[in-house]
């Protein structure tokens, strides 16, 4: 949800204001520089990955949990990460709909770059050989106890 904000690092501030002290808070979003879709050709490939970044008011919203936490005064306990992988042998079309869609309206690509995709995707899942993935990171923290 951090990623759909203007201004996660207040959001983060809220959570870490309300929170209790010695309370816990996971985090988990997406950072959409790490978007990856193939078979694409590179232009293609770049012009998606453009629209999947300027989707999300703060596409690196992902990596930057750990450091809105600090800053908002919590201890990181733990960081992780694990990338949300989609299946091989289903094109996950909603998403791959909009972002085609997105990039030939924005001029990046062109309605036959775009049908050429989604062919070339289902031609892939058909033989499961589809990829699409995006890293997803957390951190988990706490308030610290007043002394």
């Amino acid at each position: 949800m951090l990623q759909h904000l203007t201004d996660p690092a207040r959001a983060v501030a809220e959570i870490a204001r309300v929170l209790r002290p010695g309370g816990r808070v996971t985090l988990l979003d997406t950072d959409w520089a790490t978007f990856v879709l193939h078979p694409a050709s590179p232009v293609v490939r770049a012009a998606l990955a453009t629209v999947a970044q300027e989707t999300a008011a703060t596409p690196d919203a992902g990596r930057r949990l750990a450091e809105w936490s600090a800053d908002a005064g919590l201890t990181v306990d733990e960081t992780g990460s694990d990338v949300l992988l989609h299946d091989p042998r289903s094109v996950t079309w909603p998403l791959v709909h909009v972002l085609g869609g997105a990039a030939v309206e924005r001029g990046l690509i062109t309605g036959a770059q775009r049908d050429g995709l989604y062919g070339g995707l289902a031609s892939a899942a058909g033989r499961g050989a589809f990829h699409l993935s995006v890293t997803m990171f957390a951190v988990l923290a706490h308030r610290p106890r007043r002394r």
